[in-house]
């Protein structure tokens, strides 16, 4: 479950919402009904009806987690608009990841049977106020106990969650479905899809249906909703890298639950030795990495003494400024000439 009461004030509450908004992806113009009609997932259906589906899930999801612009001044009103927008979005997930297209005549929307997933990640503890809260954007839930119709999420052990468009219950399926094939975000498949696979659907990134094998890493992603002097000096340590010791480059996203908060580690995939982690945090960046001179020795030590003195200790340092991303950058380099710091 998301935990917002841990956030220090409403300044951080209302930077989480446009943090959530910069992630948002445009739905790409490639994905097109032909592409569609050679996809394994909406291939059953017609390729210009599933591409207005999607286009249809794409609006609803994005505007979902727009309501989280819309915030009081008051802490616990700020929590009460997050928790709310992104558990109606993990509603949609379960149920279209677990759930499935159910049709009846001209009209489409999703089945359920309980339990429906909860308790791990950001997924909530009990679906019945999403179910209820919901209903502001244009759905309706039928509710059984078998063939029998009852009055709430409480009392059924299935149900039907009908959208206002039969077209946005299809594209809500088709992307769930889409999503749950693979962790997109990561070089290797997770076997939790429920849990694990659920970042294109936050994100409303429709790109996994034409981006070949898996989503590229693209580190301008990982600094959406800062400001351009952060993205920056980010940029210019992840291009260091990128120059020079292309080796230790991160392959993967690395999303912790939804991605509110994520980290970038520069490691060598064969040596497995780290140039350090830069950790992307609420409104801030800091660079964290092992370099204890007093355990150092030999060419290790006298390049550490020459760079910063001979009264370096560990580091863990923000980087808001230039000159903190050049300091990064020579920590980098240390550690990347020598490898092991400490032999």
């Amino acid at each position: 479950m998301f935990n917002f009461k841990s956030m220090l004030s409403p300044k951080d509450l209302s930077w989480i919402g446009r943090r959530l908004c910069a992630f948002l992806v445009g739905s790409p113009d490639e994905i097109k009904p032909e592409l569609l009609g050679r996809d394994e997932i909406c291939s059953r259906f017609d390729p210009e009806e599933a591409y207005e589906a999607l286009k249809k899930a794409h609006a609803f999801l994005t505007s979902m987690i727009t309501e989280t612009l819309s915030m009081p001044e008051d802490n616990e009103g700020r929590i009460a608009v997050l928790e709310k927008s992104l558990y109606k979005i993990a509603l949609l997930w379960v149920v279209g990841v677990c759930g499935e297209l159910f049709s009846e005549g001209s009209e489409r929307c999703l089945s359920f049977k309980k339990p429906l997933r909860s308790k791990i990640g950001e997924l909530p503890s009990d679906y019945t106020q999403p179910f209820l809260d919901i209903e502001e954007n244009g759905c309706w839930t039928e509710y059984f106990k078998g063939n029998s119709s009852v009055k709430d999420y409480n009392s059924c052990n299935n149900g039907l969650l009908h959208f206002d468009d039969g077209l946005t219950a299809l594209g809500i399926h088709l992307f769930a479905k889409k999503c749950a094939q693979k962790c997109w975000y990561s070089e290797t498949d997770i076997d939790d899809p429920v849990k694990n696979w659920a970042g294109p659907f936050y994100r409303a990134d429709m790109r996994i249906f034409n981006c070949g094998e898996r989503l590229l890493y693209d580190v301008s992603e990982q600094a959406a909703g800062y400001s351009d002097e952060m993205k920056k000096n980010l940029l210019k340590v992840y291009h260091f890298v990128k120059d020079n010791y292309p080796e230790y480059l991160p392959r993967e996203r690395v999303y912790y639950g939804i991605g509110i908060i994520s980290g970038i580690s520069f490691v060598s995939k064969k040596t497995n030795r780290v140039l350090g982690t830069i950790n992307i945090g609420y409104n801030d960046f800091s660079f964290s990495v092992l370099l204890d001179i007093s355990r150092a020795s030999g060419k290790v030590r006298e390049a550490l003494a020459e760079t910063f003195g001979k009264g370096y200790q560990d580091s863990s340092l923000q980087i808001a400024s230039e000159a903190d991303a050049d300091y990064v950058i020579k920590i980098m380099d240390i550690k990347a000439k020598y490898g092991s710091l400490t032999t």
